[in-house]
């Protein structure tokens, strides 16, 4: 019987102190040098990008990556855009004064939009909290206005 407890106590307290040290690397800069390459890893929420000598940057959790609301305007017309964690989101505009609800979908760089009645894809890149977005089709003449933004995420 006290080996069965000495055995549990020694199992939650290795279980506590693991779950102690993983608090300390869920957010910050962490750096790893190897003889191979150099490696940075920076964590913030739910969100990993993983910088490498190697492979350049690497967007981990790249769903995590657009979830929020992301401000932007181009000339009068001001847009919110919506991504929620369960690949809904919407698209409001000022001027005139709509919302369109979209379901979304992330494959590498490209986010596709499905409205009601069309499916559009863009490129997207991220850099600090701005986003933009470019239209995959490139047989395409005029730019849509949610290309023309730089959208800021609403903290």
């Amino acid at each position: 019987m006290k080996k069965i407890l000495l055995i549990l106590s020694l199992f939650f307290s290795a279980v506590t102190l693991h779950s102690q040290v993983c608090k300390d690397f869920k957010e910050g800069i962490f750096q790893n040098d190897t003889e191979y390459r150099q490696f940075i890893m920076e964590r913030k929420d739910n969100f990993q990008l993983e910088k490498s000598t190697e492979y350049g940057i690497i967007y981990l959790n790249k769903s995590n990556l657009l979830i929020g609301k992301w401000e932007g305007k181009w000339d009068d017309i001001s847009v919110l855009l919506e991504f929620e964690a369960a690949n809904k989101g919407s698209i409001s505009y000022s001027n005139p004064l709509k919302k369109i609800a979209f379901v979304y979908k992330i494959q590498k760089d490209s986010v596709f939009l499905k409205y009601p009645k069309s499916i559009k894809s863009y490129k997207f890149s991220v850099k600090d909290d701005e986003l933009f977005l470019n239209s995959k089709e490139s047989d395409q003449e005029s730019a849509e206005i949610i290309e023309l933004i730089t959208y800021v995420k609403k903290k």
